[in-house]
């Protein structure tokens, strides 16, 4: 904290030095970065030959990495490609532009302190990931990611406690399993094909994915806009029921009350639009 005190009265000009406060101190707080850069640490292993003979090097502290990294550079490194999708080589720039000379990096190096870190968290990935999969309710999507030129696809499952991400070559049902594996849990996702793999009696289709699709259906100027005005119907009945229930205002009998004439209303018109002929509709 630095006090600052007025040194002259702003009236008369008198000295202010020996003149009491009045316990009004208006307060003004400015966030800054401490001045820092890169600390180059070095250990001199010391060897030292025995009256036998022999000759032995100390070897490094326990907790010293052998390469000529360290942890926390390390993880600033990776943490800007990986989850802030600087490139490579912009990463390199600007942690020598945060850190100084002394943080000077090849683009090789940044590449292998990546692995290095991915390695290091492959243990606690597993471990978030077999949470997951024995989470009563997950939510799981997917959407395009780049590997450098090459195109992938990032799957996630989230639950309450936990987010766990997997990048895949493929948006396919193997790829869904290499990231779920054996889910014995109720799965909330989109309509997309690889997850259709997950027993129907334990799969939630999301509301939000739903809504979507009925208003693009609700916008077009044929036969499909009235599904997509039915569906957005039924999706504000069935939320505002689940609303009330949230904020206390019914209970679970009534709230199945209310969405089974919704669900019945709802499979009608489904069905009726399954010979739409609106490739579009009858698709959806």
């Amino acid at each position: 904290m630095v006090a600052v005190a007025p040194a002259r009265c702003g009236g008369c000009g008198r000295s202010l030095q020996r003149a009491a406060s009045t316990g009004r101190d208006v307060v003004h707080q400015v966030v800054d970065l401490p001045a820092t850069a890169a600390r180059v640490t070095e250990y001199r292993c010391e060897e030292r030959r025995c009256g036998c003979g022999e000759t032995t090097r100390a070897a490094l502290p326990e907790g010293v990495p052998t390469g000529a990294v360290g942890p926390g550079l390390q993880a600033v490194v990776a943490l800007l490609p990986g989850r802030y999708r600087v490139s490579r080589r912009e990463a390199k720039e600007a942690v020598e532009a945060l850190y100084g000379p002394n943080a000077r990096l090849a683009l090789g190096t940044v590449v292998a302190l990546e692995r290095r870190t991915a390695g290091a968290l492959e243990g606690i990935h597993a471990e978030a990931r077999d949470a997951v999969r024995r989470t009563a309710v997950v939510h799981a999507d997917e959407t395009l990611w780049r590997e450098g030129a090459r195109k992938a696809w990032l799957w996630s499952a989230v639950t309450r406690a936990l987010a766990v991400f997997h990048v895949d070559p493929e948006r396919s049902r193997e790829a869904f399993r290499r990231l779920m594996g054996p889910c014995r849990g109720t799965l909330v996702t989109d309509r997309w094909g690889s997850y259709h793999s997950h027993p129907p009696t334990r799969r939630r289709i999301c509301w939000a994915h739903l809504k979507r699709n009925f208003q693009e259906l609700a916008e077009r100027k044929d036969g499909a806009s009235i599904l997509g005005r039915a569906g957005l119907k039924a999706g504000r009945a069935v939320m505002e029921a689940w609303w009330r229930f949230r904020d206390g205002g019914i209970g679970q009998g009534r709230l199945k009350q209310i969405i089974q004439p919704i669900r019945k209303r709802s499979l009608r018109t489904v069905l009726r639009h399954v010979r739409n002929p609106v490739p579009i509709a009858a698709a959806t």
